[in-house]
């Protein structure tokens, strides 16, 4: 692993009836994090189209490694489906069931995660709890590295941003 290698999540289209789920995964070392800075990299709805294309080519060519992961509106469907038949009759389902959006989010970044070379990882919590997130992240990963889970954190770090 390398210590001086950081990444960042974030996701973007949370519901099925929009669209699929992309969780973005930006691995790069702080020299590059200093220059996306300077370059204007910051949560994307806050940047204008035209700038969000200049700035994805740039993190694409700058960053040490790029994931993004596409999860389908029928993924969803059945997570969603599964956590409300879970919350109605509290049935118990098999660890490799995932059940709830949070969960197959969860699922997806520690997927990414197993691929990394970095030491640490931000990731933009979508549940109301981070550490519960965060939780639910290191119970699927088979690396060590430092995971930080926050509210907003595309607003607070540019590497989540970048993702």
């Amino acid at each position: 692993m390398n210590n001086k290698l950081v990444s960042g999540v974030d996701e973007a289209g949370r519901g099925s009836i929009i669209g699929p789920l992309v969780i973005a995964c930006v691995t790069a070392d702080k020299k590059i994090i200093r220059k996306f800075s300077k370059l204007g990299v910051k949560d994307s709805k806050k940047v204008t189209p035209k700038n969000r294309e200049i700035l994805s080519k740039i993190i694409m060519e700058e960053s040490q490694h790029v994931s993004i992961t596409r999860l389908s509106e029928k993924k969803i469907d059945k997570a969603v489906r599964l956590r409300k038949e879970f919350a109605k009759k509290k049935n118990y389902y098999p660890g490799n069931k995932i059940i709830g959006l949070n969960e197959l989010e969860a699922n997806s970044i520690a997927k990414m995660m197993n691929k990394l070379k970095s030491n640490s990882i931000y990731v933009d919590s979508c549940d109301v709890n981070p550490e519960r997130f965060k939780q639910r992240i290191i119970n699927r990963i088979d690396t060590r590295m430092k995971i930080y889970s926050r509210h907003k954190a595309d607003e607070r770090y540019i590497i989540v941003a970048a993702a």
